[in-house]
Formats: C-alpha cells, structure tokens, sequence
C-alpha cells in the first residue's frame, strides 16, 4: 500500500514538532504501522538529534497536562497514553518520575499527597537476572565469611588446648603477645598470615619480635624441668610456695626466687590444690556432759605432745562410708594416731586412742580439744582420759572454728586425697589412705615448719628441747 507525501510529512511532524510517540502516532485514524512510522522517523535527518523515546522538546502544557490527568484526574498511564497527542508510556513514566513540586502546587494538589510508585518502567527480564544473580554472588560471599570464621574459631580453640594447655572459652584477645605469637605458628598452614594478625589484634612488628624472641635458648630449661618433676612427685599439690622450698632445702638452689617459680609454674600451667570453703553455718545440739573450752583457740604449742585436737570426717567410696579420726598434735601438725571404721561408733574413737598415745599421754599430760560429739562425752571416752591423764577441752556449741586445725586438716586432705580421686574397691581405698598419712608425717613439707615435714620438725625440736 503506497502512503502519500502528505501522510510521511504529517508522522514526522507529529513525531519531530509535537513530540508524538510512535505508539501515540499508530493510534491516529489513518495512520501506518509502527515499523512504517519508525523507519520514517529513522530516515529524517533530525533523527540523529534526537533519542527514540527521549522527547525534551515536549511543549509545557503537554507535561502540565499529563501531570494533571494522572494526579487530579487519577488515570492510569496507559489510558494517558492513548490519548491523541500524548507521548508514550516510558516519556509519561519519566516525566512524573523528574515532575517538580512547583508543577504540582500550579495544579492546586498538596505534593505530600502525590503517590508515584507506579511508574517505574518495567525491567527487562535481563536485568531481573542480572540482578537476582548479583544478590546470589553476594550472598554466597557472605556465607563464605561466615563458614571460615567458625572453622577459625574451631581450630583456635583447637590450638588454644593443644599449644597453651588453656581452657575452651578464653577470649583469644586476652592473651599475651608471645601466647598470640604461638597461636598464629600452630595456625600458619590452615590460614593465612594477613588473617590471623587481624583476628589476635597483633601488630607484624610484634609478631616478628616475638618470633625472634623464642628462638633465643630457654634460660630456665633445666630449672623448668626440676619445678615439674616436684610437683608431679607431689601427686600435683604442692603450690609454688612449696616447690620453692623444695628446690633450695633439697637442691640447695638458693638462687631462685618465689616470682621465678610462680612463673615456670604458670607458664607450665600447673598449680597447687586449694581447698573448698565452707558456709560456716553452726551445727548440732548441746548435749550434757560438755566440758569447757580451755583451749580457746589459742593453737600455738612451745613443745611437742602439749596440745593435741581430734574429729571424725566422712568419706564415701562407691556405695560405702567410712570414717576418719586423726589425734593430731598442734606443734607440728603430726598425725599421732588414727583409725578408720565403716561406722562412726565409740569403737571408732577409742581405737585411735592406742597404747602408744597412752605412753605419750602420761608423759607429757597434753591438752586434747575435741567437739560436742556424743562420743567424746562417752564414759569410756572420758574415763580413758582421766586415767592418761589428759585435760579434755570442748568447742563451744555450733563453733567448728575452735577446732580449726582439725576442720583445716580434713579440708586439706580432701582436696590432696579424696576429691577427684576414684578407688577400685574399699581395701584400695584404705591402702591408699594409710599411703598418704604417712607421707603427711614424713614426706609432706609446709612452710611453716621451716620446709620440714611434720615428723623432721618435731624430732629436730625434741632435741633442742632435750
């Protein structure tokens, strides 16, 4: 079908000087299809002036009045753009998009009021892929991050138990500089370098002195092994204070100072056993009988056998109790008789009052402290000591602290013995704890008996004494 010139005059017209859209143009009576309207379009000159679906050149009241048919009027786009002399949908979208708030106020709408989210042109299914894809990307370099900081948080905790002997959950950035320096060795060949700095908080400068520094021979090797060897000989309890006096009463290491010894110790991640506490909360009844508190706390003795103290603990082994009395002696903390029963009966009590005690009794007429117990109000009990010639002292009613080196003994022992400990069976049991008191007596050091054991200390008073 041949067009006259008229018609290719009147589309370019209506396309170049009135800023008609090519779909706007189709929908004139008379008119072409869309791919005659754009070749002619493409062949005017003006064409390389001017974008396809760009029109600038739009006259104002066009603009005004597709701003006031879709705000005042409430049109849908699609309707404007069918409308004759209308430009197309992408220029109407664009427009409300860039419209002022001055255009607005002209037309006398409040701006506030204006909703134009619908007219974001759509995207093409292109960019939604791109899009969609790039969020993916993004996403999966998320999970990435998060998936080798928990494998760095497992294996720090890893080498935190294997190369310091920490415990798990200690914040690595608590640690010292050359800690954190052998944290980063242990994790050189999973991770790299740059990474570890950044996670311990350490400057290169200080990770590379570090490393100098532990190349350099450990001063205190042999020492280091020494403080070891006598805490594990100790069954692991003996604290600094006693590897101490070990080390210069045995190995005449004068040289060496508490600090030094704390330290190997720390490092080693070793110390000494400590003791519970206990509420301190009064217990039992008066009963008839009591005696009164001649000792008075005062715990101190100028002498061997002068003041002696006894009690009786429970112990549990597996499904069975047994039961500990100690006589113990306050000059140098010596254990002078004891006895263990499966039952906390008088058999208990006078069984650890031996022919041995009674000689020792009647020889020097010690002082013996005990508590409010039944038992030591026991004719038996008390009859014995009259016939020894010992003076009976009682605590008061729910006052444990006037038998304290007692309660001290129990709560040394049990930390040193029985707490954490498991036994075969009950002879097991006993054996081992028989074991242990007489290393007390004879192998166990305290500061203050000057780094003797019990039995040293009183031998060596007993003669300057003689």
């Amino acid at each position: 079908m041949a067009y006259y010139n008229s018609i290719k005059s009147k589309v370019k017209n209506l396309y170049y000087e009135k800023g008609y859209g090519i779909r706007s143009i189709e929908s004139l009576p008379n008119m072409p299809t869309r791919n005659t309207i754009r070749a002619w379009v493409k062949d005017d000159p003006r064409y390389e002036l001017k974008k396809l679906d760009y029109l600038p050149d739009h006259a104002d009241t066009v603009r005004t009045e597709v701003l006031r048919l879709f705000i005042a009027e409430k049109k849908s786009l699609s309707e404007i753009s069918k409308i004759e002399g209308m430009p197309c949908l992408a220029t109407i979208c664009r427009w409300l998009r860039e419209y002022d708030n001055s255009e607005v106020l002209n037309l006398g709408i409040d701006s506030d009021c204006v909703d134009i989210s619908k007219c974001n042109t759509r995207e093409s299914t292109k960019k939604k892929m791109n899009r969609d894809l790039e969020k993916l990307v993004k996403e999966n370099e998320e999970l990435k991050k998060e998936n080798a900081n928990l494998r760095f948080e497992a294996e720090a905790a890893k080498a935190l138990v294997k190369t310091l002997k920490k415990e798990l959950g200690l914040n690595a950035i608590s640690l010292t500089n050359k800690e954190k320096a052998q944290m980063i060795d242990s994790l050189r060949p999973q991770f790299k370098l740059k990474t570890l700095l950044t996670a311990f908080n350490l400057h290169p400068a200080s990770y590379a002195y570090q490393k100098n520094a532990m190349k350099v021979p450990d001063k205190c090797k042999e020492l280091r092994a020494l403080v070891l060897s006598i805490h594990y000989e100790s069954n692991s309890i003996f604290g600094y204070r006693r590897v101490l006096s070990v080390l210069r009463n045995k190995f005449n290491r004068f040289d060496v100072g508490p600090k030094l010894v704390k330290r190997l110790m720390k490092e080693e991640g070793i110390r000494g056993r400590q003791g519970r506490k206990n509420d301190g909360r009064p217990r039992g009844t008066i009963l008839c009988g009591a005696v009164p508190n001649i000792l008075s706390r005062n715990f101190k003795s100028s002498r061997p056998y002068e003041k002696w103290a006894t009690d009786v603990t429970e112990l549990k082994v597996g499904a069975s109790k047994y039961y500990l009395s100690p006589l113990i002696d306050l000059f140098s903390g010596e254990i002078i008789s004891y006895s263990i029963a499966s039952h906390s009966g008088m058999a208990l009590i006078m069984d650890m009052m031996t022919e041995k005690v009674k000689i020792i009794a009647e020889r020097n007429a010690p002082i013996l402290h005990t508590d409010q117990g039944w038992q030591y109000q026991h004719p038996d009990f008390t009859n014995f000591l009259s016939d020894c010639g010992i003076v009976h002292s009682m605590s008061r009613k729910g006052n444990c602290i006037d038998n304290a080196p007692v309660e001290s003994f129990f709560g040394r022992f049990k930390t040193e013995f029985y707490y954490g400990r498991r036994f075969a069976n009950s002879n097991d049991f006993i054996k081992e704890l028989r074991n242990y008191i007489q290393w007390f007596n004879h192998g166990r050091i305290k500061i203050g008996l000057e780094g003797l054991s019990p039995t040293d200390y009183r031998l060596i008073h007993s003669k300057n004494i003689s």
